[in-house]
């Protein structure tokens, strides 16, 4: 009696476990803002960047599904790494206090 009760619990926590995992999102969205300023006299894009281009990467080894950016006149380029993971933009700001939004579906692999 004692084993058929644990079988049963063993198969019933199988099927709980199954229905969460299928529970879960498949995708997520992350986002990120940047804004050109004026810092000391020197237009400077806020968060600052590294070679010209703002990235939003997903996390761990998950995939870019798709990606939008909130003004296209401020892009000068845009596109997906090689990888498939990270969506990089290369900003085009033309005065003071604009801003570029870049929001990236990520697919979970």
């Amino acid at each position: 009696m004692r084993k058929i009760a644990t079988f049963l619990a063993v198969v019933a926590g199988m099927l709980l476990m199954t229905g969460l995992a299928e529970a879960a999102p498949r995708t997520y969205e992350i986002s990120r803002t940047w804004s050109l300023q004026n810092v000391n006299g020197s237009p400077t894009i806020v968060p600052r960047i590294q070679d010209d281009y703002v990235e939003v990467r997903c996390k761990r080894a998950d995939q870019v599904d798709d990606y939008s950016v909130s003004n296209q006149d401020f892009v000068a380029w845009e596109g997906v790494t090689t990888n498939g993971r990270a969506v990089q933009v290369q900003p085009d700001f033309q005065e003071f206090g604009q801003r570029l939004t870049l929001t990236v579906t990520c697919r979970r692999v």
